[in-house]
């Protein structure tokens, strides 16, 4: 079981994925910072994007996270990339590991998170680009330069408890319902498939075996992950506080989004991501993602006209035997359209439920 501790640190330590737009999305009018062309580059080759290099050393990789990671607010929304955690908490003293390209590829674009915290964006073909972040990145990289399959970028920054990777497909696109996300969210696709498994270590394999994630499921866990829960005409998936106009103009965009999803590593339990500032709700320093009852009427089946009630668990943590009080709340949620809900929390811990009040907040999407 990940302890309290991880979780801390993980919702401390991971940054905001700068996000970009494109006018090909006729309602995304927030920003245009990086076009269509800034992440896939039309001068590169046809091809297949395969990794025949792991990122981390693979002695160094503690686990893998999949897809779909809640951490508000810089990520209340299912994050669309993966996490390699190398930090060992019971070996504090470990250097942080090299980074290696997995493939070859063109550099596109560098971005600076902060001091020695770097992301990398490389392009394999004209289709296909992923992206590296949160390394220390070797300082003679430039945009436009040639880098190789299995060649050292930088180091993991010391900022952090692992990277991030991430991989963007231009032949598939991910149809949320309310067009407001980056492009590098449209276009996300799922990295471990595309290692190596051709090699007589199978690559691939070794990376897939060291996924952090759990289901009872007959088919057992979905080991790439989800980052997608839109069902329309239910309350599954992402939404927007009503009064939202600029979507992803500032750094606290994530304050004002709200999910209704399932854990990417407990994938039986439903998660309710949060990213409104709750202070004068909700003791500070109680994570904005929590569990849910075991009875709970799942998201996917909530419709326009109905009430719900969740009552709020801390996170994974209603199941540890020495943290008995891990409920923290209750949310109260009504469908009020296919495109509107009613929502408000209340410091309840015993309430089955509660009637709104002049408090409640409204979302869309």
């Amino acid at each position: 079981m990940i302890n309290k501790q991880f979780f801390l640190a993980l919702c401390l330590l991971i940054m905001v994925f700068s996000g970009c737009f494109s006018n090909k999305h006729p309602m995304n009018r927030d920003q245009y910072d990086d076009p269509l062309d800034m992440i896939f580059d039309p001068s590169l080759p046809d091809g297949e994007l395969v990794f025949e290099h792991s990122v981390l050393p693979l002695e160094g990789i503690d686990h893998i996270i999949p897809l779909g990671g809640l951490a508000p607010y810089q990520h209340t929304f299912p994050t669309q990339h993966i996490y390699w955690v190398d930090y060992n908490p019971q070996k504090p003293e470990q250097q942080p590991p090299e980074v290696f390209a997995p493939a070859g590829g063109k550099i596109l674009k560098i971005k600076e998170f902060g001091d020695q915290d770097h992301g990398i964006l490389i392009g394999v073909t004209n289709t296909t680009t992923y992206y590296i972040y949160h390394l220390n990145l070797d300082a003679d990289f430039k945009v436009g330069d040639t880098v190789l399959g299995g060649e050292k970028l930088g180091v993991r920054t010391h900022l952090g408890i692992g990277i991030d990777l991430g991989v963007l497909n231009k032949n598939i696109y991910n149809n949320f319902i309310y067009q407001h996300y980056p492009l590098d969210t449209y276009y996300a696709d799922k990295p471990l498939k595309y290692f190596s498994n051709s090699d007589p270590d199978f690559l691939q394999n070794q990376l897939y075996a060291k996924v952090r994630a759990e289901s009872s499921s007959e088919s057992g866990p979905d080991l790439d992950g989800k980052f997608n829960f839109d069902i329309p005409g239910t309350l599954s998936g992402n939404w927007w506080l009503k009064d939202t106009v600029s979507y992803f103009t500032d750094d606290e965009y994530g304050r004002r989004q709200l999910a209704f999803a399932y854990d990417n590593i407990y994938q039986d339990e439903i998660s309710i991501s949060i990213g409104k500032n709750l202070d004068d709700i909700l003791e500070s320093n109680i994570l904005r993602v929590f569990y849910v009852q075991s009875d709970a009427v799942p998201p996917e089946e909530v419709e326009p006209g109905e009430t719900v009630a969740y009552h709020l668990y801390q996170y994974r943590y209603k199941y540890i035997p020495t943290v008995p009080d891990s409920r923290v709340g209750l949310m109260m949620v009504k469908m009020l359209s296919k495109d509107q809900i009613k929502v408000e929390i209340f410091i309840d811990t015993e309430s089955e439920v509660r009637e709104f009040t002049d408090e409640a907040w409204e979302y869309k999407r």
